[in-house]
């Protein structure tokens, strides 16, 4: 998963400078191996793209929280913003939850070029939240999908591709964050 506009060529057409003849994007391990992704859905209104890493299988699933995040809940962001990683070496950064406006979750987790589409995760280590971008006066403030419209994307999405892409287990952990967002 990542932000949209990471996964939107379109977007990437429409940057100044930029001529894209082919636009194709990998992901990157720990381990720096590099594997094609293929995008299966994306939300361009919330800023979420869901992709799969082609011949990536051995990875655990990343567990979902079953509970929105409270104001002033713990926040942690695993990045790589200006490119800063390596081998087994990525940025985590930790913040707070500090509510939402406008449709999007706002965190006091730093966030430059780079952050976008990476995780957020509750201090149990479950997503909460995806940051697609930042104020640019005010880098200290990241913004996300709300929790509510990003897990009624993954929901949706892998309704729509489970045959083909996830397992069971992880389809029933999403159902009951679904659950317990409509109680």
């Amino acid at each position: 998963m990542t932000a949209a506009h990471v996964c939107d060529d379109a977007y990437i057409k429409g940057m100044r400078g930029i001529s894209v003849v082919d636009y194709q994007f990998s992901v990157l391990t720990l381990d720096m191996v590099s594997y094609k992704v293929k995008v299966l859905e994306m939300d361009r209104k919330n800023d979420i793209c869901i992709v799969w890493a082609q011949g990536l299988t051995d990875l655990k699933a990343v567990e979902i929280s079953e509970e929105e995040p409270q104001l002033g809940d713990v926040a942690h962001n695993v990045a790589a913003p200006m490119g800063i990683f390596g081998r087994r070496t990525v940025p985590i950064f930790s913040g707070y939850f500090s509510g939402g406006k406008e449709g999007a979750s706002l965190y006091t987790i730093a966030a430059i070029g780079g952050s976008s589409g990476s995780p957020i995760f509750n201090k149990d280590g479950k997503l909460i939240g995806l940051i697609h971008s930042a104020y640019v006066n005010f880098p200290m403030l990241s913004i996300s999908p709300t929790y509510k419209d990003l897990i009624s994307f993954i929901d949706k999405t892998i309704y729509k591709h489970k045959a083909k892409y996830v397992g069971l287990n992880l389809l029933e952990k999403i159902e009951r964050a679904i659950d317990n967002i409509n109680k």
